[in-house]
C-alpha cells in the first residue's frame, strides 16, 4: 500500500535549504519517490506556519520510505538540512484513516 512522506520545515535560511534540496531530492527519487507537492504555506487556517515550507513524497510502500530516509546518503545531509531551519517529517499510509 503506498505511503507519503511529509515534510514540514520551518525556514531560516533559504540558500542552506536550496543546496539541501539539490542533493536531497536524486537521492528520494532514487528510491522510487514521486513528489506529489512542495512549496511555501500560503494560507494558515489555525496555527503558526509562518516561514514554513512543505513537501509531500509517495512511495510504493512504508518500507520503501524508511529505507530512503534512513539511507547513509541521506542521513549525510541531515546537518544541511538542519542550517535551513528546523523540520518535522513523517510518514502516512495511503488510505488509512
Amino acid at each position: 500500500m503506498p505511503a507519503q512522506v511529509v515534510t514540514i520545515g520551518k525556514i531560516n535560511n533559504m540558500n542552506a535549504l536550496a543546496e539541501y534540496a539539490e542533493k536531497a531530492m536524486p537521492i528520494v527519487m532514487a528510491y522510487g519517490a514521486r513528489m506529489v507537492t512542495g512549496g511555501p504555506v500560503v494560507a494558515t487556517i489555525e496555527g503558526d506556519m509562518s516561514n514554513e515550507r512543505v513537501a509531500i513524497f509517495e512511495f510504493d510502500d512504508i518500507a520503501r520510505a524508511e529505507a530512503c530516509f534512513s539511507s547513509p546518503e541521506y542521513q549525510a545531509l541531515n546537518d544541511q538540512r538542519d542550517q535551513a531551519g528546523s523540520f518535522e517529517i513523517f510518514i502516512i499510509q495511503v488510505g488509512k484513516t
